[in-house]
């Protein structure tokens, strides 16, 4: 039986076949940053990440800024290359904010949590994949990353 919240997140990514392991698109490699002066980063397996500059990626954000992949490993320490699912597969993210109808049009934004999504219009311009399930109750969503 898991132990972490991590462990319990990889084994549930593994049984739908998405995540550390099983992702289904293009994996690549991305400098870790905390995003903010001096501060080492604290990005976990399965955490979304927003590209912040060149190679360089960060699971932290404001809010609403576009998701750019799931990392696959986790990084504590900042200049570590992490391996990314960017594109064309299946992610599973942790998510904050009201649950929406699953109707073709939701994809994702990054949430003000540390790696957390939240569900936005596919209007948005930052918004991200299609959403293809909610599980309310573990807090979360099933994504096409396209």
């Amino acid at each position: 039986m898991p132990k972490s919240f991590d462990e319990e997140q990889t084994a549930r990514m593994r049984i739908v076949g998405a995540g550390p392991g099983k992702f289904t698109g293009h994996v690549d490699s991305f400098w870790a940053t905390s995003g903010i002066e001096g501060v080492a980063p604290n990005i976990r397996v399965a955490d979304a990440v927003r590209l912040v500059e060149s190679n360089t990626v960060s699971n932290n954000a404001t809010g609403g800024e576009r998701v750019f992949g799931q990392a696959m490993v986790t990084c504590i320490r900042g200049g570590e290359q992490i391996a990314v699912g960017v594109t064309a597969g299946t992610a599973v993210f942790r998510y904050d904010g009201p649950e929406l109808v699953i109707d073709g049009n939701q994809g994702v934004v990054m949430s003000s949590s540390g790696g957390h999504v939240r569900m936005a219009s596919l209007d948005l311009p930052n918004a991200r994949g299609i959403v293809t399930a909610i599980d309310p109750e573990h807090k979360l969503l099933w994504v096409i990353l396209t």
